[in-house]
């Protein structure tokens, strides 16, 4: 079996660098090699336009350009973290690799390079050998370089878990073997229960800030409790969470599950700035994200709705939409819209929050909708336009999130601003960008971050409550 010391050189593809900027000194000491043609392609990105490839393309080859400027990149320059990162121009395509050189395919140069080092390498001493790895985001590259005999890999270290079933879920349940009237009882009473009166009654678990306690009694009855760290002046205590009463289930929305409850309760909490909602399609984070913040904005407690949108398509491209930025961005609209619609059916035309219908939108089926939008209680803008703002006194919601990268999560969230409440959602496990995947997507990121900070909450929706039909769809196909 071939041998190799400790150190590693690794070959980047240029879908490192347009992934993520920022992480050429996460590969500790060992040696970069970055093929000339990576650079051309950075070149490319970025002059294709303002989006975020472009973005993250412009500053990675502002950061080799950092190196170029410390020594010779062809020689090889130190990296912070003690590794070497060299430009390589490859080798005629005539003497390395001249079947594969023979395909039209961008990345052909980048494999070459990997493809002559690993021929280097192993003209040397075992002892002295070292494994060369070819670096790629995108998964058909990978493919190919094991095709012709190059060890490849996805770049891990922005990996925050290994599968879905790893990711903090925000609740935890309990057993209870016997029925516990009296902590029933004192629940019931008192709302508010040291955490201590739960583990007289099962076995400890850590729990993190604003987790979710699911107690369930043989007799079928069940409680939802919070777990606070604090509660005004009361330190480690469960907080319960009641469930819809007879008035609040003749509305047109309300929590209609345990999990949404949950999701209302923390999106309805003053003290927690950051709720991140995950879900199948259909499990209702988004109707009950708009929920809670038409709720919380007509007690004036924030001066707008605003709601940011990917555009990404289902099938095949549209191409080209005419019109002005809210022309094009309207079928991305739509379902804002009618959840808005939805959940407005059920407020009395009263409060700073409520339509009347003053901009003649009477006829208009997404008429309180609309209305809002025109008295700048409601804004609906595609996500690319989170860049540069900050959020403030504004209940804000990303929606269908889960196509972002860690880096693109990252700016995002930190736009908010004073006085505002921030909420993410999406479906980790319906991802269109070829270039994240479940274990590393922005909202993962986000969530495994957020564990154990008091001002965030998570919770992880399952039931479909779309339509029987829906719930179907969901769990058979």
């Amino acid at each position: 079996m071939e041998t190799f010391g400790r150190k590693k050189k690794f070959v980047l593809c240029q879908s490192l660098f347009t992934y993520d900027p920022e992480r050429m000194d996460n590969f500790g000491n060992n040696d970069l090699v970055i093929p000339l043609e990576t650079i051309g392609a950075l070149g490319t990105h970025a002059n294709s336009g303002d989006n975020g490839r472009a973005r993250n393309a412009t500053q990675a080859l502002r950061n080799i350009e950092v190196y170029r400027l410390r020594g010779n990149l062809r020689r090889g320059v130190t990296t912070s973290s003690g590794g070497t990162v060299i430009i390589d121009d490859g080798t005629p395509k005539n003497q390395i690799n001249r079947s594969s050189a023979k395909r039209q395919n961008r990345h052909s140069g980048a494999l070459g390079v990997a493809h002559k080092w690993m021929k280097i390498e192993s003209g040397n001493p075992p002892e002295k050998r070292v494994q060369v790895i070819f670096v790629s985001k995108h998964p058909d590259q990978r493919i190919m370089a094991d095709a012709q005999g190059i060890t490849s890999q996805d770049y891990l270290s922005d990996k925050v878990i290994e599968s879905i079933d790893q990711l903090y879920s925000g609740v935890i349940d309990f057993k209870i073997d016997e029925y516990r009237k009296d902590f029933i009882d004192k629940v019931y009473k008192e709302k508010v229960v040291p955490i201590s009166d739960l583990w007289n009654i099962t076995d400890r678990q850590t729990l993190f800030p604003n987790t979710c306690c699911r107690v369930k009694f043989p007799n079928g009855t069940t409680l939802l409790l919070r777990y606070k760290e604090k509660l005004n002046d009361r330190h480690r205590v469960l907080r319960f969470i009641p469930f819809a009463t007879a008035a609040q289930k003749k509305q047109p929305a309300f929590p209609i599950n345990e999990e949404q409850l949950i999701a209302y309760d923390l999106l309805v909490d003053p003290d927690i700035r950051f709720v991140s909602l995950v879900g199948i399609a259909g499990t209702g984070k988004t109707l009950i994200a708009l929920l809670a913040g038409c709720h919380l904005f007509e007690k004036n407690l924030f001066r707008q709705i605003s709601v940011y949108r990917p555009t990404h398509e289902t099938g095949n491209r549209l191409g080209f939409l005419p019109g002005d930025l809210k022309e094009k961005f309207e079928p991305w609209m739509t379902p804002i819209l009618d959840a808005i619609t939805f959940i407005k059916e059920d407020f009395p035309e009263t409060g700073s929050g409520s339509p009347k219908n003053t901009m003649g939108y009477e006829s208009h089926p997404f008429s309180a909708a609309l209305d809002m939008i025109e008295r700048h209680a409601l804004e609906i803008k595609p996500i690319n336009f989170c860049k540069g703002s900050t959020f403030r006194h504004s209940y804000t919601v990303v929606d269908e999130c889960q196509d972002l990268t860690p880096g693109e999560a990252k700016k995002i969230v930190s736009r908010c601003g004073p006085g505002s409440k921030f909420v993410i959602t999406g479906d980790p496990t319906q991802i269109d960008n070829p270039e994240v995947d479940v274990t590393n997507n922005g909202i993962t990121h986000v969530i495994q971050g957020f564990k154990g900070q008091p001002l965030a909450g998570t919770v992880t929706l399952i039931t479909v409550e779309r339509d029987e039909l829906a719930e179907l769809a969901a769990r058979l196909l």
